[in-house]
């Protein structure tokens, strides 16, 4: 379950009460009702070009016992007994505190790094916002590494192609900060 809500990014209670009806093996998508999605727009998540959630559903396929993907005993897992396994997990790896809730974040992070557009995140997790979207999007100094690297490479080419010395900035002095 945890596996499956970093991945997609898609709320407990849309991957708790996940039925095999709603996964096309075949076509290799999950679809989420309108009447299972919190925004009460439907979704869909095509899972055949992800290998680690292909491989996830074909597990869960291969020990399914009634109509839900995550189960216990053919029923669906209780809200409290994923809690519990949480808390036991998170106090184990030494990240207590640390909410189910936060894979979403987790999933925004990792699609965002991965190249995917706002656009294409928002509708694969379920965000109707942009600014919705931005309160799950973490940036951190991993990011901000990568993008002055990024910036960095961009000036320098830039610099090398047209044969110029790149541009430093000015000394700062009191006259040139205008406050």
């Amino acid at each position: 379950m945890v596996e499956f809500l970093s991945r997609t990014g898609w709320r407990r209670k849309e991957g708790l009460l996940l039925q095999w009806s709603s996964v096309d093996r075949d076509g290799e998508i999950i679809r989420l009702e309108r009447a299972r999605s919190k925004s009460g727009k439907p979704r869909t998540f095509p899972y055949g070009r992800f290998p680690a959630l292909r491989a996830l559903i074909e597990k869960r396929w291969a020990g399914r016992s009634g109509l839900y993907v995550f189960q216990i005993d053919g029923q669906p897992i209780g809200l409290g007994a994923l809690r519990c396994a949480w808390r036991r997990a998170t106090r184990r790896a030494g990240l207590a505190g640390r909410l189910i809730h936060d894979l979403r974040r987790t999933a925004a992070r990792n699609m965002r790094r991965a190249g995917l557009s706002e656009g294409e995140i928002m509708a694969l997790c379920g965000w109707d916002t942009p600014s919705m979207f931005r309160r799950y999007d973490i940036i951190d100094e991993a990011d901000l590494a990568a993008a002055v690297a990024k910036f960095a490479a961009v000036n320098g080419t830039v610099a090398a192609q047209s044969r110029d010395l790149p541009v430093q900035p000015a000394a700062l002095t009191s006259s040139s900060i205008n406050l």
